[in-house]
């Protein structure tokens, strides 16, 4: 068998050959057309690991700053309805959005959604001296495949990064927690008896049933302890993704709320979406995944506790309401929303910021600087 497999190959050496130098030049190419303007960059020494800025920043006023999408998202995603619609709820700033790629000379901002970074996508050729290059991210290293998006773009090409992680340019997690107004915290109204609207135990929703976090494997450990209702394709019960589900899910006392990977600053909807059901969400959370904007004392951190302690822990607090209720004192000076497009605002608001300095980032480096592994799956 073995010295068929060397004839085999030794027969389709020079097709090998020439596929392998094809590709070569191909990139080759492709990493000389765009790395070409960058090869002359002299790089500041007032900078951090990640970021690099200089003096002169070509700032244009404008009343409405105009932002361009370039890139898909999510490849078949319409983000510019969602992005417009963030834009005129209630932002104080103007600005409008377009996928128009012809109007990339007027652009004040260019969005790439690093996801849909693919290397057969042209880049623009045009770049205006105030124009912002935005890398928009929503996704931890681990399910952050790859789209060839080296072959295409300079590590240097982005001027602002637009994530979920508190290290953005932009910071735009998945919820918000905001303190209440002076006038909703003078009108004092008891809180509600939240345990006497429960009356089913924990739910979980996980369609992901293999991931770099392991949520599945310990979902069916923990479930030998105490009743969890699993939703998604790892479960037995459905929940539409619509209004509806909200519904559902509204009667549990506990919501799962796991993340697929421990990323720094990653804490998704999941989280979020509990509080507003006004269930106790469980979260699997690294220390450098906290939110800084968690409401204290709304949440249990599954890493805390033993598996069969944290069982005889929520069993604890569903038999007492006062204890139940406890988890919603946060209630009374905070509210909080699930909504990603949000900070489009924030976006626009700094597309008005004269004061903000020039600058450049190394996606490269920035995005594989976290406490978690790139495209690591756990099986167990």
């Amino acid at each position: 068998m073995e010295s068929k497999c060397l004839k085999f190959f030794g027969q389709q050496k020079k097709p090998l050959l020439f596929v392998g130098i094809f590709v070569f030049l191909v990139n080759f190419l492709l990493l000389a057309e765009n790395y070409s303007s960058y090869l002359s960059i002299v790089l500041p020494k007032n900078s951090n690991q990640h970021v690099y800025y200089f003096g002169q920043r070509h700032f244009v006023n404008k009343s409405e700053k105009q932002i361009l999408l370039w890139t898909r998202y999510f490849y078949d995603v319409d983000w510019e309805s969602n992005v417009r619609r963030a834009l005129s709820a209630s932002c104080p700033h103007r600005c409008s959005v377009t996928t128009d790629k012809t109007a990339i000379t007027g652009a004040d901002a260019v969005l790439f959604h690093l996801l849909d970074l693919y290397f057969w996508e042209t880049p623009p050729k045009y770049r205006a001296p105030h124009q912002v290059w935005v890398l928009h991210n929503a996704e931890p290293p681990p399910h952050q495949y790859y789209t060839g998006r080296t072959l295409a773009y300079s590590p240097f090409v982005f001027n602002w990064t637009f994530s979920y992680r508190q290290d953005s340019t932009i910071v735009a997690p998945y919820g918000h927690a905001f303190r209440k107004s002076k006038k909703a915290l003078q009108q004092k109204f008891p809180l509600k008896d939240f345990a006497k609207e429960k009356s089913k135990m924990t739910y979980g929703v996980i369609s992901n049933c293999v991931d770099d976090a392991g949520r599945f494997s310990y979902v069916k450990s923990l479930r030998k302890y105490t009743p969890i209702d699993l939703y998604g394709r790892c479960g037995n019960l459905s929940c539409p993704r619509d209004g509806s589900c909200d519904a559902i899910l509204k009667p549990y006392r506990f919501g799962i709320a796991f993340e697929n990977s421990n990323c720094k600053s990653y804490t998704s909807e999941k989280f979020w979406k509990a509080l507003q059901r006004e269930s106790i969400p469980l979260v699997n959370w690294v220390p450098e995944q906290i939110p800084p904007d968690a409401p204290p004392k709304s949440y249990i951190n599954v890493r805390e506790f033993e598996m069969e302690a944290l069982a005889k822990h929520l069993k604890n607090i569903a038999e007492n309401d006062t204890e139940y209720n406890s988890y919603f004192e946060w209630k009374k000076m905070y509210d909080a929303r699930d909504g990603f497009f949000f900070d489009f605002c924030k976006l626009c608001k700094a597309l008005h910021n004269e004061s903000i300095p020039a600058q450049m980032v190394n996606f490269e480096s920035w995005l594989s600087d976290d406490v978690c592994d790139h495209w690591t799956v756990r099986i167990t």
